[in-house]
């Protein structure tokens, strides 16, 4: 018999039915009416449903969690207080499209609008990791000086911000120039200049129902900011008076 299992019509079925192969899976009433709008074709396995997805009185519900890092809720906490405090403070949340060699992006940051006498007003913009932005591998000592005479949070007007971004992306060209290394897109003027100039959403808020976690978060560390914080803003509107 050489060729026989090379013709299916000559492989007869096994009537021995293995020990641990059930014979029929039952699988409870409405695990099959599963919603199939998920394009990536989540289907049943062993009669479990997508962990993405949850059959109620036949009916699916979406369950999307949002994710909150400490550092986001921090930013929205000190919204919180600046705003008790009378301050018109938000989280920005910009977004850009990738244009050319400049790649796609997003960044949250805070600002506050200060209203002058005259009926027009101003953006305040804070950012908490201001320095972390420029920095780079192998840095000469001369930019690695101007890095670390960067304050660590931004507390300005936006006019003053566009003059920080193109000194230190020279400053980064010109270091990473003798190191024979290109610049990276994320360290390129456009790019830089997008994560503050581009268009962005005010939040005041986080959305509680979404949000998966605890509020853990350091407290002393955000008292200490809002402190800071109160008084470069009466700085920078002081100033903005005179």
């Amino acid at each position: 018999m050489p060729y026989v299992f090379n013709d299916a019509t000559k492989v007869a079925k096994s009537l021995i039915p293995a020990a641990n192969v059930p014979a029929r899976i039952d699988v409870p009433v409405g695990q099959n009416k599963v919603a199939m709008n998920d394009s990536s074709g989540a289907r049943l396995k062993r009669g479990r449903l997508p962990a993405t997805e949850i059959i109620l009185s036949d009916k699916t519900k979406h369950i999307s969690p949002k994710f909150f890092s400490a550092d986001e809720i921090q930013k929205f906490a000190l919204v919180k207080l600046l705003r008790l405090s009378g301050y018109d403070a938000a989280v920005c949340a910009a977004r850009w499209q990738g244009s050319g060699k400049v790649p796609g992006g997003d960044h949250e940051y805070i600002d506050v609008v200060n209203y002058n006498n005259l009926g027009s007003s101003e953006r305040i913009i804070i950012d908490l990791d201001f320095r972390s932005h420029f920095e780079i591998a192998r840095a000469v000592q001369s930019y690695a000086r101007i890095l670390n005479s960067l304050p660590v949070v931004y507390v300005g007007s936006l006019t003053r911000l566009k003059q920080y971004l193109q000194v230190m992306a020279e400053a980064a060209r010109s270091s990473l120039k003798q190191n024979s290394t290109p610049l990276p897109p994320w360290r390129s003027l456009a790019y830089l200049q997008a994560k503050w100039q581009s268009p962005y959403q005010r939040q005041f808020n986080l959305e509680e129902q979404n949000v998966n976690g605890s509020y853990n978060f350091d407290h002393k560390k955000c008292s200490a900011h809002l402190k800071m914080l109160q008084s470069l803003l009466q700085s920078e509107i002081e100033a903005d008076r005179l």
